[in-house]
């Protein structure tokens, strides 16, 4: 029998039971086939040296493809022969999808669950993920000989070629995932990346995670949450489209465009200014945000949980075009909202004017938050790259007692606009003198 592939997995911690046993299953299967494979299970390093030292092991042996899975994912014997026959059929990197650990968000590919079209066809796409993905030799010995790749740590046993790295856009500062990277990499060298929307594996959180169990909690949230203030929230479009003069069909393409992951992180890519400059004054981007503004997802997961504070002063960092403002204020609050795009604020003024809403806009961050009962900050210190200062500079506002409620995504990887802190939020949010209570609320000590 035929040494055919090496499955690799990046493990710094434990593998899996479930991974385990499923890899035990395949090599069992794959047997019955008259197919072998290794399994290198490697760590020790950052994610990106871990995999080019499992793909630098594979390119020492004479097997034709890799298979990279991680070490908390659940598939079947059938799951490995189905990419395996992609490979053999002409796809040198070909990826299955699967849920985030949330079991709300779709990965695999950068695209978010609920527009992601799952319509069992193998589709290309800018950018795959590596949690469940095959490689061809022909592929990694292509990319060694366009980059000139040299050994590092030639002549030790931990000699590989960096094939994985993470690094920054030199034009935004922002990082360059190492899977995506490698994608990058592929497309510079006349390869294409494809994910099969029909290869669906099972991701350990708390539960296995599935992607069909993903899309029907998504549309139980859509069930669950109708949407907020829905005179503004459900005309924004026209609205829109009245305020800043722009034909409705043409805010529509904005919309779809700006309200995908790929084609945001493009625009994300191509500025050649500042963080703030990306964001200041942008027009395109606020479309994009009615996207977001109109999901039943948006509202059951970030605006749900303040929507019993009453009577308080509410301070709402990055506050768009101010859904959230609206929504707080009719509650009884006194809300002021902030942000850095002007345009958003004159946007919100005129809602504000239009539908006789309570709220106030700034347009400067104050010296001073000591007045504000709550910090509210939804989705917004992802995008934010020097965090920890930031946080600091804020902590010192606020006064003692006051809560700070943050809702981030640093973990979507889909979107290059996003400064992943998860690592450092915590003590960061210490350092500033506040106490996290859980994931979201902390309040200043």
């Amino acid at each position: 029998m035929r040494v055919e592939f090496l499955l690799g997995t990046r493990a710094n911690t434990d593998v899996l039971a479930q991974m385990a046993q499923c890899t035990e299953a395949a090599r069992w299967h794959l047997m019955s086939r008259d197919t072998i494979f290794y399994w290198d299970i490697f760590g020790g390093y950052s994610d990106p040296k871990n995999a080019s030292m499992i793909a630098s092991h594979f390119l020492a042996t004479d097997c034709s493809y890799m298979i990279m899975i991680d070490r908390d994912m659940v598939y079947t014997p059938d799951d490995i022969v189905r990419l395996m026959g992609h490979m053999r059929a002409g796809y040198d990197i070909v990826s299955g999808i699967y849920s985030l650990r949330n079991g709300i968000v779709l990965t695999g590919v950068p695209i978010e669950g609920d527009s992601f079209p799952i319509d069992g066809r193998v589709q290309e796409f800018k950018y795959v993920t590596s949690g469940f993905t095959g490689y061809s030799r022909k592929f990694l010995e292509a990319l060694i000989k366009e980059y000139d790749l040299k050994p590092v740590m030639e002549g030790t046993p931990d000699e590989y070629y960096a094939l994985f790295e993470e690094k920054r856009d030199p034009e935004t500062g922002a990082t360059v995932g190492w899977d995506w990277d490698l994608c990058d990499k592929a497309r510079a060298t006349g390869f294409q990346c494809y994910a099969d929307t029909a290869l669906q594996v099972g991701h350990m959180g708390d539960t296995i995670f599935t992607v069909s169990a993903l899309m029907r909690r998504q549309q139980e949230i859509l069930a669950e949450a109708p949407l907020r203030d829905a005179e503004i929230v459900g005309s924004l479009a026209e609205d829109f489209a009245e305020y800043f003069d722009i034909p409705l069909k043409k805010l529509e393409r904005l919309m779809r465009r700006w309200g995908n992951s790929t084609a945001s992180n493009e625009a994300w890519l191509d500025n050649t200014g500042s963080n703030d400059d990306f964001y200041r004054d942008n027009v395109d981007f606020l479309a994009g945000l009615i996207v977001f503004n109109q999901r039943g997802i948006t509202h059951k997961t970030r605006y749900e949980p303040l929507m019993g504070i009453q009577n308080s002063k509410i301070f709402d960092l990055g506050c768009g075009f101010g859904t959230l403002v609206f929504m707080l204020a009719a509650n009884g609050n006194e809300v002021v909202g902030y942000d850095i795009n002007n345009k958003g604020l004159d946007f919100a003024e005129w809602l504000a004017k239009k539908y006789n809403r309570n709220g106030t806009f700034i347009r400067e961050m104050p010296d001073t938050l000591a007045e504000f009962d709550i910090v509210t900050a939804t989705d917004v210190l992802e995008h934010i790259e020097d965090l920890g200062p930031f946080l600091r500079d804020l902590g010192a506002k606020m006064s003692r007692g006051a809560m700070l409620y943050h809702f981030d995504a640093f973990a979507d990887v889909t979107a290059f606009c996003h400064f992943d802190h998860r690592e450092n939020i915590y003590r960061w949010l210490r350092e500033a003198g506040f106490r996290p209570l859980d994931s979201w609320w902390a309040v200043k000590i």
